[in-house]
Formats: structure tokens, C-alpha cells, sequence
């Protein structure tokens, strides 16, 4: 974990930069929430607040929202097969990596983004108990985990283009997850469609959860039976997957 973290501060000025952006890419999704609600008025439930507190969670906990691990470099580079030899499972080993990037972001981009957002006026209190609130982040990790290991599985199992898959999975994930536009602000209706899918458990129940726009017995219910369901998947995948690693040495 500390490697892992380490490793990525020593990206210096481009690790500086991505928090740039992260910070711009904030500043412009509350600037257009500004413009939508105006004199206090609400969209699909939410206030200017409630949007721009959305926002700035959603961008402090964007790794941990999307979940990603070092898996897909490994499997392109053929690194995998040497780590299934070792003593520690896969996902353990893959876990504790991504926890120690996730920890640097949250650890410096954080507290300033946080501390701006309480002091403008643009973070609200979290309108659920906050117990509840961490308990659905814990369950968003691990669904998306298994969402991780899955995608995983599908690149190894037919032999498919990392990149290709990768962008696939990212693409579905941006329109499905509510991570970047609440899916309750979505047209035609298709955000009580899209609050089903694993991926808005990723996402948008923790997030909602915290603005009070969601149940907390429902949307917790729904992201345990995609934990449980979505790391059945996985194991079962990985079994099946597991005899064509031989054939990715690198």
C-alpha cells in the first residue's frame, strides 16, 4: 500500500496537474448547477447546494468511486502470471495497491477540496446518518471491485484487447454510475431505470445518500445484493479465466 502511494507521488508536476484538473473540472459542474437552479429553487429533488456538495464528493472520492486497480496494466503486460504464483490471493494484493493510491488523492486533494467547499458555502452536512453513509461506501467499493475483477476476467477469458475493453468499461460507466450527473437529473426518465444497476451502486448511492436524495434501507439492500451477486460473477469468471493466464506471458 505505502509502495503504492509512493510510487505515484513520484509523479510529481503530472500528479499536480491531474489535481488541477480535478479541481477545474469541480469549478465548471458547480458553475453550471449555479446556472440550472436559481433563487433557490430545486431540480429532480435537489438544491444548488445538495448538486455542488454532490460534486465535490463525487470528486474527492473518484478512485474509490471508480474502483480501478493495477489489474488491467498487469494483464497487459503480462505481469499477472508471476502474481498468481504468489502466496497472497489476487484480490488482496490488488486491494491493498489501489488503497494506496486512493490514500494519497484523499489525503491531499481532500482537504482542500473539502475545506473550500465548507467555506464557500458549497458543502452541506450529510443529510443521512453518517454510519449509514460510510457503510454504503464501503459496499460501493466492493461492488465495484467485483465490476473490476469481472471486466478482468472478460479481457483474459476471450483473449480481448485491454484497451478496447477498458474503454468499453468506462464509457458504460460515466453514462450508468451517476458519478459525474446525478441520474435523477438524466431525461426521459432514465435515471429510476439506471438506480438499478450495479454501477449507480458504485456510484450514486453513496453520493446520494450523503445529499439525502435516496432511502438509506433501499439503496443499501440494493448494493449488498450486487455485492454478493457481482463477486459470485467474479469468482465464477475468474475460475473459468484462470487456465488461459499462461498464455499472457507478456
Amino acid at each position: 500500500m505505502r509502495l503504492a502511494a509512493r510510487s505515484r507521488a513520484e509523479g510529481g508536476i503530472f500528479y499536480g496537474f491531474g489535481f488541477a484538473l480535478s479541481g477545474l473540472r469541480v469549478f465548471i459542474l458547480i458553475a453550471i448547477w449555479q446556472t440550472l437552479v436559481e433563487g433557490g429553487a430545486e431540480v429532480a429533488t435537489y438544491s444548488f447546494v445538495a448538486l455542488a456538495t454532490y460534486t465535490i464528493l463525487a470528486e474527492v472520492f473518484a478512485e474509490p468511486l471508480a474502483a480501478r486497480t493495477e489489474l488491467r496494466d498487469t494483464i497487459w503486460n503480462g505481469s499477472i502470471v508471476g502474481r498468481t504464483l504468489q502466496p497472497v490471493g489476487l484480490v488482496g494484493t490488488y486491494t491493498a495497491e489501489a488503497f494506496g493510491r486512493w490514500s494519497l488523492r484523499f489525503m491531499t486533494f481532500g482537504p482542500i477540496a473539502l475545506g473550500l467547499g465548507a467555506a464557500t458555502g458549497h458543502l452541506m452536512a450529510p443529510r443521512s446518518p453518517l454510519p449509514v453513509v460510510l457503510l454504503s461506501l464501503v459496499l460501493a467499493v466492493t461492488v465495484g471491485l467485483a465490476i473490476e475483477f469481472i471486466f478482468g476476467s472478460i479481457i483474459i477469458g476471450t483473449r480481448s484487447n485491454v484497451w478496447v475493453i477498458e474503454q468499453l468499461r468506462g464509457a458504460t460507466a460515466v453514462l450508468l454510475s451517476g458519478q459525474m450527473i446525478p441520474l435523477a437529473l438524466l431525461p426521459w426518465g432514465l435515471g429510476d431505470v439506471l438506480r438499478w444497476s450495479p454501477f449507480a451502486s458504485v456510484a450514486s448511492a453513496p453520493l446520494t445518500l450523503y445529499v439525502g436524495t435516496s432511502a438509506a434501507i433501499g439503496t443499501l439492500a440494493l448494493q449488498t445484493f450486487w455485492a454478493v451477486t457481482l463477486w459470485l460473477i467474479a469468482g465464477w469468471a475468474w475460475a473459468r479465466s484462470r487456465t488461459r493466464l499462461s498464455a499472457l506471458g507478456g
